[in-house]
């Protein structure tokens, strides 16, 4: 028993004699783990200065080895609290706050600097305060609260100047240059800048002004002065070059790079581009190699050197992947060297050494035990190795996890922001082109009656009122739509010169009033009955001539169509509108194509509109596969011209339609139809037109309503609302299609509706509807979709 009790003894005190002994000798320095925790068995250092040479070492790790500087800013808080050191404990919490903004932590990194703010509030640290409201300052800029920001700056910037600190006034003007220049204020910005670059200059304080000369750099940039940015960017370069710092100095070449490519001097532009990748392969900045890659690429294929620019886009591809996973992989691999290379090599070599000095003083018989112990220790450490690395996977993992968990809400709130805009665009269009449907209806029954001349007068007028608001609606809703990409073209039989014919008497009048004369120039060469999407054609061509009308004072406007020629049955037709208006600067050429963008700031006032019909045009004009071109005189006017392509049809002609006919049609005479619609004003307008038509009109007001009439009356044509209250149309429609045995699940369905929203057509044709025509309608439309619904409901029978 007494023999047991002295080996557990030797062991003991073996084995806190190694400890000691290898914490004395520091073998390894990195491992602050290791340090930390044995530190408290050296008796001979005062807490105090323990402590200090803590705050030391996280003052070295912070930025490269944040993980090891918390260790070491623990310990040390540990210490100062123990000690009651309130302003040495301030410290530590502060580099704590850096620490956590290192590893991207903003809100422990908040919580830090708050508390810090707090107690040097209370012990009156005017120095210190300045110290963590620039830390602020700086935290909230990266957050994007450029408005915290800037009052922690200031703050900082008083308190700095009341201590009378000319570097840290000169780092606070900086840093509340750099806010004003990420808001785009490039004037208080450089006004910032220059306060700031006296201070440095005064002081020789080199990394200061190679930062400055940077900003300063790239504020003429932003105000397009490019040879000032040029040399500033070049006095940057000089200084990072003689302070050493190869990031630094990679990233002032290519800024200037990009200056030179600016100013169109291509060679120099890339000369400068190779120098930052020589400097960014020398530290292997990734980052700064992707973004030149980039650069260098897009420039060789402007200089149309294709091989040259291939290979720098295969360049940047290849390491696009490791920079997006840069941190993740670092702070694994770091974690792997340090433990599983240095760590384990140090501490078995220094294991091996300590057993050969004991094999020389022990016995052969305490050599069995002495091994033991080694073998212990080595377990030990491979124990510490694996913890730390298991902790570093969970933490990744829990990074992870939470990133997973971020991008699932941030696509649940993309996809409650889309449902939202639909639901709104639904509610406007619906809300908007119900009573406009009753006002044009009624203006269109009115018209028909042979009003006085001075009612038509009245009446031509609200027409015209009532089309600007639509097209305003039609604009907003279309431009969503060629956004999300829901337009699709639909291919239909027309004249084109029937169709310039209707689209010359909707502008007609309104060039009259004006005092300008409106012309159609067609080429007669071309088809007489071509396939294509009327709608959109149509839209193309309102959207230029209104605005040609909109904004010539005097002369005229023409649109010329003409056949460039016919391959392959495709008929290509240049279109153009030209006009003797006001022009477009040709400044603000390249943006009027933008959406709610008009040529001056002053054409909105004088002139309205919503700054979208080009842009619709325009997207419109691109879906057909076509582009638009402009040519512009301020004062003389302007041209807009695009060219598109249409399958020739094999019918050999198309009748025009006149409104006095379609007026006065009795093509409906015995046509039994049910109008399914809940708004009385609308019902009283459909009927009116359909019993001009002579056909039969029963009135429901809602889905429900609708199958029980369908059940006791036979009917050829339900004429169908699509929001109503009890039953909609959607699934009104799905009933009527699911009702074989009852006799009407085949009769057609034509929708009258009043929402434009792609979604909401979809639906409705999924439902089973046959067609749908928007409101207000056009009378001509409504009887030439009622007749063919009819006539085609006939043939299949």
């Amino acid at each position: 028993m007494a023999y047991k009790i002295d080996v557990k003894r030797i062991f003991f005190f073996f084995f806190l004699g190694v400890i000691s002994t290898y914490c004395s000798q520091e073998l390894n320095a990195k491992n602050a783990f290791n340090e930390v925790s044995f530190q408290a068995y050296k008796p001979e250092l005062e807490d105090s200065l323990r402590a200090e040479k803590f705050i030391e070492n996280v003052k070295a790790l912070r930025f490269s080895e944040p993980e090891k500087a918390k260790i070491y800013a623990d310990s040390a808080l540990t210490i100062f609290r123990n000690l009651k050191l309130k302003s040495r404990e301030v410290e530590v919490v502060n580099q704590l706050g850096i620490i956590a903004s290192v590893q991207g932590d903003s809100p422990k990194a908040l919580e830090y600097f708050l508390e810090v703010l707090r107690l040097r509030e209370e012990l009156g640290d005017i120095a210190g305060l300045a110290r963590i409201q620039n830390n602020l300052g700086i935290l909230y800029k990266n957050l994007g609260d450029y408005e915290r920001s800037l009052q922690f700056h200031s703050l900082s910037l008083e308190n700095k100047q009341a201590v009378d600190d000319s570097l840290g006034i000169a780092r606070s003007l900086n840093n509340i240059g750099e806010i004003y220049q990420q808001q785009g204020n490039t004037v208080l910005s450089r006004q910032y800048f220059e306060e700031s670059l006296v201070l440095m200059s005064e002081l020789d304080f080199k990394p200061g002004l190679a930062a400055l000369y940077n900003n300063l750099g790239e504020v003429y940039k932003l105000e397009g002065e490019t040879q000032k940015a040029i040399d500033f960017h070049s006095r940057s370069l000089q200084l990072e070059k003689e302070l050493g710092n190869l990031q630094g100095v990679g990233l002032s070449y290519l800024n200037i790079a990009s200056l030179f490519l600016q100013i169109e001097q291509r060679e120099y532009a890339i000369e400068n581009y190779l120098l930052a990748i020589d400097y960014f392969q020398q530290i292997n900045d990734l980052l700064g190699l992707k973004n030149t890659y980039n650069d260098l690429a897009i420039t060789y294929a402007d200089e149309e050197n294709f091989s040259e620019a291939f290979k720098y886009f295969q360049l940047h591809s290849a390491i696009k992947d490791s920079v997006s996973n840069i941190e993740t992989n670092r702070y694994i691999a770091e974690l792997q060297t340090r433990y599983e290379s240095e760590k384990q090599e140090q501490e078995i070599a220094f294991l091996n050494e300590k057993a050969i000095l004991q094999d020389k003083e022990i016995t052969q018989q305490r050599s069995n035990r002495n091994m033991l112990l080694v073998i212990s220790i080595l377990l030990m450490v491979i124990a510490v190795i694996l913890y730390f690395v298991n902790r570093s996977k969970q933490k990744v993992n829990r990074i992870l996890t939470q990133q997973k968990a971020e991008l699932e809400e941030a696509n649940r709130k993309i996809e409650e922001a889309a449902q939202l805009k639909l639901q709104f665009l639904s509610v406007l269009s619906h809300e908007i082109r119900t009573p406009m449907n009753a006002v044009v209806g009624m203006a269109n029954l009115l018209l028909s009656d042979n009003p006085r001349e001075d009612q038509k007068e009245y009446l031509d007028t609200l027409n015209f009122a009532t089309g600007n608001l639509l097209s305003v609606v039609n604009d907003v809703l279309d431009y969503n739509k060629a956004e999300s990409g829901k337009i699709e073209l639909e291919y239909i039989d027309f004249n084109l010169t029937f169709l310039l014919s209707h689209i010359y008497k909707s502008f007609v009048d309104e060039a009259n009033m004006k005092g300008i004369e409106l012309k159609i120039d067609s080429d007669t060469k071309i088809p007489e009955v071509l396939k294509g999407d009327t709608t959109r054609l149509t839209q193309i061509l309102n959207n230029l001539i209104s605005n040609a009308i909109k904004f010539t004072e005097k002369g005229s406007v023409t649109v010329y169509t003409s056949l460039a020629g016919v391959i392959d049955n495709e008929a290509l037709i240049d279109f153009k509108v030209s006009d003797t208006g006001i022009g477009i600067p040709e400044d603000k050429l390249s943006n009027i194509f933008e959406s709610f963008v008009q040529a001056g700031t002053d054409i909105h006032r004088r002139f309205g509109g919503s700054g979208l019909g080009l842009a619709i045009a325009k997207k419109l004009i691109e879906l057909w596969g076509g582009s638009i071109n402009v040519v512009s005189s301020v004062g003389k006017g302007t041209t807009f011209s695009f060219s598109l392509s249409f399958p020739v049809s094999d019918s050999l002609n198309i009748k025009e339609t006149d409104t006095e006919e379609i007026y006065s049609q009795q093509g409906l005479k015995g046509v039994r139809i049910l109008l399914v619609e809940d708004d009385p004003v609308n019902v009283l307008v459909a009927k009116k037109f359909l019993s001009r038509w002579l056909a039969e009109v029963n009135i429901c007001g809602n889905g429900e309503q609708a199958l029980q009439e369908l059940r006791n009356k036979k009917f050829d044509i339900v004429l169908m609302d699509l929001n109503m209250p009890v039953m909609d149309g959607y699934e009104a429609s799905r009933k009527i299609r699911s009702s074989g045995k009852n006799g009407f699940s085949k009769i057609p369905i034509l929708a009258i509706t009043a929402s434009n929203v792609f979604e909401e057509h979809r639906l409705a044709y999924e439902a089973g509807v046959n067609d749908i025509i928007p409101k207000p309608f056009d009378p001509i439309d409504l009887y030439n979709r009622v007749f063919g619904l009819i006539r085609n409901d006939e043939v299949g029978r």
